[in-house]
């Protein structure tokens, strides 16, 4: 289960709304009540690519087929801004999920959030939103989104511990399924993972794809979402690293920089330093789900990334977050890799392009990541001066 999570975090981390984890910063650890993502190894079929931009250039050159209740609402994009309407979300529910529904609520529109957990329908409930017990194919969430006029999925599909991934299956396609014909928008999350290592220019949303093992079945499924018929498909793909939440790939990637540092007395980059990652911030990125509800044209791809950073600015951050004096210094990868055990993975780019998601009006404005990595290592050296205890933390009802 996904519960937020308050308490003393005087491991030097603060847990988010979407944890139930207990993160150990210093020994670069991710402790999990849950099961732990393990990747597995499928081979890519790279014309998914080539036929998903092929389609989705075709769609935006034609208007949707829309059924009579919403043909008014979807005619015209320009018009959907001024709508005020009744948005399905699901996935992540006190996390992402959250944080979009409280913007759409600021906006004026009704929320419906799915949510599989009885001790959250409270919490939820009080913060203005209409919570829907079940799977999305049981019936009391299949009666709500037919109400909807529009739908986001916030989450990336969890398909561990499975060998082999049937997309329609995932949450994703079954919400296609049940929207196509309606002409109403569907969003769904992916992962800057289906690029693999970008190297250290940008990607744009028209990228070839190399999907990290584990991430074959991805691109299949943005391919049918961006080219179904009868609805508004679109596709966020957030950057390499959100911050502002502290999630658990954010935990288990800046926590192993951090132990290396700790290690050698000094930050540390493996090899050159050149490789880059990109960011966006947690609230920033809440922002882009309802600027492409109003704007974004069916068979979109969206890059959430607001800044993109080299390994060497990141040592730097760290090294003088921890108090350490001179410059951080390279760390071959034969050496790094006896040290961390993903010593590999830390060797690859992930650098995303936002500039499109500006041009719709996008405009990330919170604190730079290096900010909050910086802290994040400070309070790590604080714990570790003063001996402070490391305890667990109690999950909000």
């Amino acid at each position: 289960m996904d519960g937020a999570m308050v308490g003393n975090h005087t491991d030097g981390s603060i847990p988010s709304r979407n944890q139930r984890w207990r993160i150990d910063w210093g020994a670069g650890r991710l402790l999990v009540h849950s099961k732990a993502a393990a990747p597995q190894i499928t081979d890519v079929n790279r014309r998914f690519h080539h036929l998903r931009i092929t389609c989705a250039m075709a769609m935006l050159r034609q208007q949707p087929r829309v059924c009579d209740g919403h043909k008014a609402m979807w005619q015209n994009n320009a018009d959907v801004g001024s709508v005020k309407m009744r948005v399905f979300v699901c996935g992540d529910e006190l996390g992402l999920g959250f944080v979009v529904a409280q913007r759409l609520l600021s906006q004026g529109h009704k929320v419906m959030m799915l949510t599989s957990f009885d001790d959250l329908i409270p919490n939820l409930t009080k913060n203005g939103m209409n919570p829907v017990r079940g799977q999305i194919q049981d019936t009391a969430p299949q009666r709500q989104l037919a109400k909807a006029d529009a739908v986001i999925d916030a989450s990336v599909p969890s398909t561990y511990p499975l060998k082999k991934v049937y997309v329609s299956r995932l949450r994703p396609s079954l919400l296609r399924r049940a929207l196509e014909g309606s002409g109403r928008p569907l969003i769904m999350t992916s992962s800057a993972a289906v690029l693999g290592d970008t190297g250290s220019r940008p990607m744009r949303e028209d990228a070839p794809i190399h999907p990290l093992p584990g991430f074959a079945w991805l691109p299949r499924l943005e391919e049918e979402i961006l080219i179904s018929s009868g609805l508004r498909g679109m596709v966020i793909r957030p950057a390499w690293l959100v911050h502002g939440c502290r999630s658990p790939s954010w935990a288990i990637e800046i926590g192993n920089w951090i132990k290396l540092a700790k290690r050698f007395k000094r930050g540390k980059y493996i090899g050159s330093g050149e490789k880059r990652y990109s960011a966006v911030h947690f609230d920033d990125l809440a922002d882009l789900y309802c600027v492409a509800l109003k704007k974004a044209a069916a068979g979109t791809i969206l890059h959430a990334a607001s800044e993109n950073f080299s390994v060497k600015e990141l040592a730097m951050a760290i090294h003088r977050g921890l108090g350490f004096k001179g410059e951080p210094s390279s760390l071959p990868l034969s050496k790094a890799r006896r040290f961390s055990p993903i010593a590999d993975a830390l060797t690859r780019s992930h650098t995303l392009s936002g500039e499109l998601a500006r041009t719709l009006g996008w405009h990330p404005s919170r604190d730079s990541i290096l900010k909050e990595i910086e802290q994040i290592a400070f309070e790590d050296a604080f714990v570790s001066r003063h001996r402070l205890p490391r305890t667990e933390c109690k999950s909000v009802q």
